[in-house]
């Protein structure tokens, strides 16, 4: 028993080899990549200032009309000189471009009661504010640029139409001017008190017209340049026509109220044509 024990302890070991089946080789899904940010482009490089410049012309304007409105001593008065300065820059800009005396000629022939530097300024200011906002907006540098020749476009075509409107009211107005001032010159009015109580009684542009000329004769000019100014702003041929008569009256004499008559009826006559 001793000699098989040792025999089978000196007989070599058979280790059992598992094998293993090979595992299939699967192809890995696609790795998802994170997506890296692209460049900013231009436009919306554009569409951020613009963004930002409209902001700031909104914060600008509204401190503005918060200073404007809010009753602190001396606010009211440092906006005045803020205007004052820039619209007398504006107003020597158009001295300079030779515009200054067509525009103020404009704005005083169509009522309009601002001085040509305060319209230049503040039409400016809205157009470029108008511009700013709606570039941003739309993310459109052009169509803000157009919002801003729209602007502008806009206020001269108002003037224009009022200026046109106002020379109309003028024309029609005129034969009842000139009848009133004949009734009161027939009544022993001087020449200067018709003026005076016509312009008091009559709606406007005629009132405005006729009050303005008592009030430049008041202050030394002549009449007659006076009323050469009105035939001027209102570019009508029948007051023209008035001027004329009252010089010719002036150094011949004669009955003024007879002429007004005349020219009264030919403004009429040319109403109805």
């Amino acid at each position: 028993v001793t000699a098989m024990v040792q025999r089978l302890a000196e007989a070599p070991r058979e280790v059992p080899v598992t094998t293993q089946a090979p595992v299939p080789y699967t192809v890995p899904a696609t790795v998802p990549t994170t997506a890296v940010p692209s460049p900013p482009t231009s436009a919306s490089s554009d569409s951020s200032a613009l963004l930002v410049g409209g902001g700031a012309a909104l914060f600008v304007g509204t401190s503005l009309a918060l200073v404007a409105l809010w009753p602190r001593p001396g606010a009211q008065a440092t906006l005045g000189r803020v205007a004052d300065r820039l619209s007398t820059g504006a107003e020597r800009l158009l001295q300079l471009a030779g515009r200054r005396r067509r525009l103020g000629a404009v704005l005083d022939a169509a009522g309009v009661a601002v001085r040509p530097g305060e319209l230049v300024m503040g039409v400016a200011t809205f157009a470029v504010a108008i511009g700013l906002v709606i570039g941003a907006l739309a993310s459109s540098p052009g169509l803000g640029l157009l919002s801003v020749a729209a602007v502008v476009l806009g206020v001269v075509v108002t003037v224009n139409l009022r200026l046109q409107r106002r020379r109309k009211a003028f024309a029609e107005q005129l034969p009842d001017l000139l009848g009133s001032l004949v009734a009161a010159l027939r009544a022993g009015y001087a020449l200067s008190q018709a003026l005076d109580a016509v312009a008091r009684n009559a709606d406007s542009p005629g009132g405005d017209e006729l009050g303005r000329v008592v009030t430049e004769v008041r202050l030394g000019r002549p009449m007659a340049d006076a009323l050469a100014g009105v035939a001027v702003r209102t570019a009508s041929r029948d007051f023209a026509w008035v001027v004329t008569a009252m010089e010719i009256h002036r150094e011949v004499g004669g009955d003024l109220g007879v002429i007004f008559d005349t020219v009264a009826e030919t403004a009429r006559e040319r109403l109805r044509l």
